[in-house]
């Protein structure tokens, strides 16, 4: 299924975190300008020394493929990422 750029970017500003290549991390938003080229998402982390960062602009993902609770959004680079979105849930004990 697709969904516009909105929505995607409404579920990610909601999330708790995310899994982008085997690492849970959480999404830096910015604010969508219109602008093809603003970057409006990107990851950081560290593993074993070496920082990683991806990144996505508006223009590459006007419409985000969803699948259950991974969305595929196109990086700076082109390729896919799959992100599983990790969302907040209440524990009743």
């Amino acid at each position: 299924m697709k969904i516009s750029l909105e929505k995607a970017f409404d579920i990610l500003e909601n999330c708790s975190a995310v899994i982008i290549d085997n690492v849970v991390t959480y999404p830096r938003l910015s604010d969508l300008d219109g602008d093809p080229q603003s970057v409006f998402l990107c990851f950081d982390w560290n593993s074993e020394g070496l920082e990683y960062a991806v990144n996505f602009n508006e223009g590459q993902n006007k419409e985000v493929n969803v699948y259950g609770s991974f969305m595929f959004l196109i990086d700076e680079a082109g390729d896919e990422k799959q992100l599983t979105v990790l969302e907040p849930k209440n524990l009743e004990i």
